[in-house]
């Protein structure tokens, strides 16, 4: 079968006891990590890593095992806001691992989190807008910023801001989790739609085969954030909807279905 013969393949949807996996979409799990937890890992990560990675979006060098160093130049930065998220989750380690300085904003609850995955500075996203992007601009001295990993609320115009401010951005581009509402002069935008992100040879399969199973058996990614199990069975799906609607932070909902 064909990626194109697959799309919207119901034996690869959620919400079943089975679903079909592609092999190059798949890692083993290492000792001491459950099904559960693990289930917070392949959609953020695929949006998270397509925005990154992929050629027309960021295009960041990939992430390694261990953690790519970057010999002489500036250091490196690229912005990922919303690093509680379920992507900023994964977007934050995966960026940490290719080599960048990772500048995140969350709640101040959990600044501390978004640090222990990887991010060197941690804002809070409920400070006024100027101030916000002036302290960001002000960590970002000295360093090339490779633009932004947009997800929240308000996270275009704030990365928009700090890319426009900053005399070092290497590349004016916003990878946006949610769709933008209007342009931004000067900076692209786009929204991640992973269109192609199942591509045996992509670069989401390279983060699942290259990347995954070592860094997940070493620690250097973890399953994250975590998961929230509300209950088991196929009748839990909605209690679990009308949970996620109600707002969670550091946390993914998720229904057992053994």
């Amino acid at each position: 079968m064909s990626i194109a013969e697959s799309v919207n393949n119901p034996a690869e949807g959620a919400f079943q006891l089975y679903t079909v996996l592609r092999e190059h979409l798949a890692a083993p799990l290492p000792k001491g990590l459950s099904f559960e937890q693990a289930c917070v890992i392949p959609l953020a990560l695929a949006t998270s890593g397509y925005g990154l990675f992929h050629g027309e979006f960021l295009g960041l060098d990939m992430p390694t095992v261990p953690a790519r160093r970057v010999d002489g130049g500036k250091p490196r930065a690229v912005i990922v806001t919303g690093g509680a998220t379920s992507v900023g989750s994964n977007g934050v380690q995966l960026a940490a691992a290719a080599g960048y300085e990772v500048i995140s904003t969350a709640s101040p609850k959990n600044f501390d989190y978004v640090k222990k995955l990887g991010a060197k500075h941690v804002f809070d996203y409920h400070e006024d807008a100027e101030a916000l992007v002036g302290k960001i601009v002000g960590v970002l001295k000295g360093r090339s910023l490779a633009g932004a990993l947009a997800i929240g609320d308000g996270s275009i115009e704030l990365s928009a801001a700090v890319i426009e401010r900053h005399a070092d951005t290497t590349h004016k581009f916003i990878a946006a989790a949610n769709p933008p509402t209007s342009a931004i002069p000067g900076v692209q935008v786009r929204f991640i739609d992973t269109r192609d992100a199942a591509e045996p040879d992509g670069h989401i399969a390279r983060i699942w085969k290259d990347y995954l199973p070592q860094a997940l058996e070493e620690g250097q990614f973890v399953a994250a954030p975590d998961a929230r199990v509300v209950g088991n069975g196929l009748e839990k799906i909605q209690d679990a909807m009308d949970l996620q609607m109600q707002g969670v932070s550091a946390q993914k909902i998720v229904v057992s279905l053994d």
